[in-house]
């Protein structure tokens, strides 16, 4: 994993049958609830000043290593 100022790349190797938008949603539902239960007075600073956690886009493409073409999708 590699992080920024705004924003996380990551690395997930996952079944073909499983769609990016589920991979996406179920991680930031996910680190959402694990953020507010173990800070949530940081938590809160951050909605106060944002509104939000995350942003409604994504980026997403494949290993060059796993594929020959590169799909980029943007939500």
């Amino acid at each position: 994993m590699e992080t920024g100022k705004d924003h996380i790349h990551l690395l997930v190797k996952i079944k073909s049958t499983v769609s990016t938008l589920a991979i996406i949603r179920k991680l930031k539902q996910e680190t959402t609830i694990r953020l507010w239960k173990k800070s949530k007075r940081v938590f809160e600073r951050i909605l106060l000043k944002k509104h939000t956690l995350w942003n409604n886009g994504y980026f997403a493409s494949l290993s060059p290593k796993l594929a020959k073409k590169q799909p980029k999708i943007t939500y």
